[in-house]
């Protein structure tokens, strides 16, 4: 398996379609981020004032989390079809994307919890079984999404497809991870920078507001690598096990 190539299918992807890729993180990645960021931040002085009660935050901020893991998922749905129509050499319209991804939003979701509450559990209980679990199913969104499996049929399909190359996928993920704190460290900087030039100063009324515009950032930008990094990932280890396997892929959207 090669990084190299993985990487070059990833970014070729996001700079060969760049305005479908990025409207569609920005769409349902970064723009419902930054939305349930504002209204957050914006509850947490009534919070602190006793307008609202912690119970009621709460349950406001579990509704925000749900809606984010629905907005998520068609990121991630539409990106699995726009990146594989690209490592086919053509370009899917947002409309494709947005379609796929709606078809097969039910078994994202569903992969989504079962996945994620089995990673957080092994990682719970000791961190190596949480990566063992991460690796062996990291390409199972593209499952989902390229094949039309279910939620099981794809966690099985991705731990043969990453079988024999987990070491390498494990550097993927990686790579991914390096990433996000990258994103993490750029809001950092950007909170930095408005701190010192003084607009957020006299407090709050623009805290909200810079909270969401960050997180809308952010969002974009993480949902675009998470959303290409997997899906090439999965078309390299389909190629190496199965050999070309375009008319295949091209069938499952026709």
């Amino acid at each position: 398996m090669s990084i190299g190539r993985i990487l070059n299918t990833a970014f070729g992807a996001i700079f060969g379609n760049l305005f479908v890729m990025l409207g569609i993180a920005f769409l349902f990645g970064g723009l419902p981020q930054g939305v349930i960021s504002y209204f957050q931040q914006s509850l947490t002085p009534q919070l602190a004032a006793g307008s609202i009660s912690l119970g009621q935050y709460a349950g406001i901020v579990m509704i925000g989390s749900l809606l984010n893991m629905v907005f998520a998922v068609l990121a991630q749905g539409a990106l699995v079809r726009a990146t594989i129509a690209s490592s086919h050499g053509e370009r899917a319209t947002f409309g494709e994307c947005l379609s796929t991804a709606l078809r097969r939003l039910l078994p994202l979701l569903g992969l989504g919890i079962v996945s994620g509450l089995a990673v957080g559990f092994a990682a719970i209980l000791l961190i190596v079984p949480g990566i063992i679990l991460a690796v062996m199913w990291y390409v199972a969104a593209p499952v989902v999404v390229a094949e039309r499996e279910g939620v099981f049929a794809a966690l099985g399909r991705s731990a043969d497809l990453t079988k024999g190359e987990r070491w390498n996928v494990f550097v993927v993920l990686l790579i991914l991870f390096a990433v996000l704190v990258g994103v993490v460290i750029l809001s950092a900087v950007i909170g930095g920078i408005a701190g010192a030039t003084g607009i957020l100063t006299g407090g709050s009324s623009m805290m909200p507001l810079f909270t969401g515009g960050v997180a809308v950032i952010t969002g974009t930008i993480s949902a675009t690598i998470a959303g290409t990094l997997p899906t090439a990932v999965y078309v390299e280890l389909r190629g190496l096990k199965e050999g070309p396997e375009s008319h295949g892929l091209d069938a499952v959207f026709a």
